[in-house]
């Protein structure tokens, strides 16, 4: 009897045992189960394709993004138009090319011209205004005298105040070949930094006199093929003339005369799609009519040439006297005054009119 009582603890031990392996091994199962579904992927999943749709629309727009404008096209538009000149000493100045370019700038524009205050040049105070309709075109000339290329790089936010649509470069008569290309990278960088979507072009500027500085001009252009910027080649311009040393200042070698500055602002306006219209012509026809006042009454028509001579013949009597008995003394020194013929005219209508001026 002892020993079926021990017999039944083992086994009732034993199957405790048992009965706990088995809840251990669902438990283990069932805790293990979440981790290996666990939603959290999912929800990473609609993340990731709101990433992806949230980029469409901005491939979308790098994809049907306009293509800037020309030049050309720009200024040939009815939009407004902005045009920032940045350069040295040949642009500064009132009378100068830029202003020469604005003023050919108004035939179809209503041109406002700003110019940097000598006083403050970190200011642009003085303004002039060009042409009378047509859509709006602002110019900033932010030249400085003696600047090299390098000037305007840390000075683009008040050279250039708003946005431009094109922004001319104009250096070179202060750099030489070892740091024009240096000094232009910098400003053109910093142009672009500051407005990305404008149009940047640099100036190929005319000869100094005897072309001293031709070659800083060509570091300049091939500066610009190297980043593909637009040249405006106005030196082939002036050497086109065959003489630019006739456009060169006398006073200073660096800058032009008043012809010089005509010719480069016409030649930027050309480059750029612009037509140069001759004036008016005066008006002639009113120039004539003294002219035929004094002709008619120098040489009268036939009609009046009649009427003015036709005065009342001399009394018979005298007429008879004088071709009768006695010729008037001699020594009377003056001369009777002669009668008026009695024969017909026969002469020109000018040359009775003027034998009528002198016995007047």
């Amino acid at each position: 009897m002892h020993r079926f009582r021990g017999t039944d603890i083992w086994l009732g031990l034993l199957a405790v045992v048992v009965n706990v392996g088995l809840v251990v091994g669902v438990v283990l199962l069932t805790t293990g189960r979440p981790t290996i579904a666990d939603p959290s992927p999912v929800i990473k999943t609609p993340s990731k394709t709101t990433t992806t749709t949230t980029q469409r629309p901005t491939t979308s727009t790098t994809t049907t993004a306009p293509t800037p404008r020309t030049p050309e096209a720009l200024l040939a538009s009815d939009a407004k138009v902005t045009i920032a000149v940045l350069g040295d000493q040949t642009s500064d100045g009132e009378s100068e090319w830029v202003t020469a370019f604005s003023k050919l700038l108004a035939q179809d524009r209503k041109v406002t011209l700003n110019r940097l205050n000598p006083a403050d040049p970190t200011t642009y105070t003085i303004k002039t205004s060009f042409g009378t309709a047509g859509p709006p075109a602002v110019v900033f000339n932010g030249s400085r005298a003696d600047a090299t290329a390098d000037y305007a790089t840390k000075r683009v936010p008040f050279l250039v105040p708003t946005t431009p649509d094109i922004v001319i470069l104009n250096y070179g008569r202060n750099n030489s070949t070892g740091n024009v290309k240096k000094h232009l990278q910098n400003v053109a960088s910093a142009v672009r930094t500051a407005y990305p979507s404008a149009s940047i072009l640099v100036t190929l500027q005319p000869p100094t006199r005897d072309d001293q500085d031709k070659k800083v001009r060509t570091a300049v252009a091939a500066w610009a093929a190297s980043k593909k910027l637009r040249t405006l080649d106005v030196a082939k311009a002036f050497i086109g003339t065959g003489d630019p040393n006739a456009y060169v200042s006398a006073a200073d070698p660096e800058v032009l005369n008043a012809r010089g500055d005509a010719l480069w602002g016409e030649t930027v306006f050309r480059l750029l799609g612009g037509t140069i219209r001759l004036p008016d012509p005066a008006p002639t026809t009113t120039l004539p009519a003294p002219s035929t006042t004094s002709s008619s009454t120098l040489f009268p028509s036939p009609s009046s040439s009649s009427s003015s001579s036709s005065a009342p013949p001399p009394p018979a009597s005298t007429t008879s006297s004088s071709s009768s008995s006695t010729p008037p003394p001699a020594t009377d020194p003056t001369p009777p005054d002669l009668p008026s013929p009695s024969f017909p005219v026969t002469s020109p209508p000018g040359r009775a009119q003027t034998t009528a001026v002198e016995a007047g």
